[in-house]
């Protein structure tokens, strides 16, 4: 009987180990266990792991928002309700809107003010940016000035879509202590009246847009300095700009002067070799005058007219452009000559060769003479050339009176 019993066991031992062979062939973690409820909480296990271990791999192959480079520059107001373009690329790759990025803004306005969107990244690529964006008006900015002795106006560009500009300007490089001036939106200069002499000054301007009773700023501009008009007095003779000024306020000292200035005699012969190739002729009949010369001139028109018309027609001593060897008369000093070829081409051709029409027709008022149509006078070719430009006379062009003090 034992040995019935131990040929089945035996038997059933060789049969439990060769059906066991191909278990733990398959999956040796059921020998191990001998429990089917150990072998339930296993199997989840396992595949727990292994799809844990795929998501590891999938989250790996995403590409983080930091990775890629972003742009969302602020942008100027220009009445359109929108958000700012967004460019998003990665390895020099641009992204595709929706497609690996989402854009949800906290409000998209026409309205001047800050603003925020958020961007979301998609499919290959993951995390969630905020950014921050503006709107604001458009700038401007100065583009040209002029100054005289006590005065100065400055330019800037018209911005169609502002409401106005504000101007600061200061002595100070830094704009401290700045004097600020609204001006509005059909607006492009301001003038500054009654400046010290020989002052410096900075100016700045920004624009700005209405909104719901208040006033939205643009930038500043980049800070512009200009000078009024230097004057300069050396051995008893004025210089502004850089120009000996003479005229009924202005005077010369008696022993200024000895004969025409070689820089204007270089530039007159010039000028006349030109005009004699349009078959023109040009030449000087007055020149330089001494102080007693001019003396002598001026006391014959005060006999021939009286003292009231002379100093329509001529300078009183010290007072003569004629003595700084600078002023010429061409080739008549009668109001025949005004109707002349020579005339009308001196006229027009003049600040070419640095010379200017000084007395010109209509503003005796401002220059204290009456209209001559030979009398020229040499600042140079720029400065001349800006003269003519302009249409001012020197007395307007500095800001300066020309009036005998009685």
């Amino acid at each position: 009987m034992k040995r019935i019993i131990s040929v089945l066991t035996a038997a059933a031992a060789l049969c439990c180990l060769c059906s066991c062979n191909t278990v733990k062939e398959a999956d040796s973690f059921v020998m191990n266990t001998g429990s089917s409820d150990n072998l339930d909480l296993q199997t989840k296990a396992v595949k727990h792991n292994v799809k844990a271990e795929k998501n590891e791999v999938s989250e790996k192959e995403k590409i983080s928002i930091f990775d890629c480079k972003i742009n969302a520059e602020s942008f100027m107001y220009d009445g359109v309700k929108e958000v700012p373009d967004v460019t998003i690329s990665y390895k020099n790759k641009k992204l595709t809107e929706k497609q690996d990025y989402i854009i949800s803004a906290e409000n998209s306005s026409a309205e001047i003010g800050n603003y925020k969107l958020t961007i979301s990244m998609t499919g290959d690529y993951e995390g969630t940016q905020k950014l921050e964006y503006s709107i604001y008006p458009q700038n401007t900015e100065f583009t040209s000035y002029s100054s005289k002795v006590n005065e100065i106006t400055v330019r800037w560009e018209e911005q169609k879509k502002a409401d106005g500009y504000e101007i600061e300007y200061s002595v100070n490089k830094d704009l401290s202590d700045a004097v600020s001036v609204e001006k509005g939106s059909n607006n492009t200069s301001l003038e500054l009246k009654d400046l010290p002499q020989n002052s410096i000054y900075y100016f700045r301007i920004r624009t700005f847009i209405k909104n719901n009773g208040k006033k939205i700023f643009s930038d500043w501009s980049e800070p512009f300095k200009t000078a009024v008009k230097k004057i300069e007095i050396k051995d008893g003779v004025t210089y502004i700009d850089g120009m000996i000024i003479v005229n009924k306020t202005y005077s010369l000292p008696r022993d200024f002067g000895s004969g025409e200035d070689p820089q204007a005699l270089e530039a007159f012969y010039q000028m006349q070799n030109d005009a004699a190739a349009d078959g023109l002729s040009l030449y000087i009949i007055s020149g330089f005058r001494s102080y007693n010369t001019q003396s002598f001139t001026y006391n014959y028109f005060c006999n021939d007219r009286g003292k009231e018309q002379a100093d329509r027609v001529s300078a009183r001593p010290g007072h003569s452009e004629h003595q700084t060897g600078l002023a010429f008369d061409i080739n008549s000093t009668s109001y025949a000559f005004t109707d002349t070829p020579e005339a009308k081409w001196l006229a027009e051709n003049c600040n070419r060769y640095g010379f200017i029409l000084r007395y010109p027709e209509g503003k005796e008022d401002i220059t204290g003479y009456a209209y001559e149509s030979w009398h020229i006078r040499f600042l140079g070719t720029e400065k001349a050339q800006e003269i003519a430009k302009s249409g001012l006379t020197v007395e307007e062009y500095l800001g300066i009176t020309s009036k005998y003090d009685e």
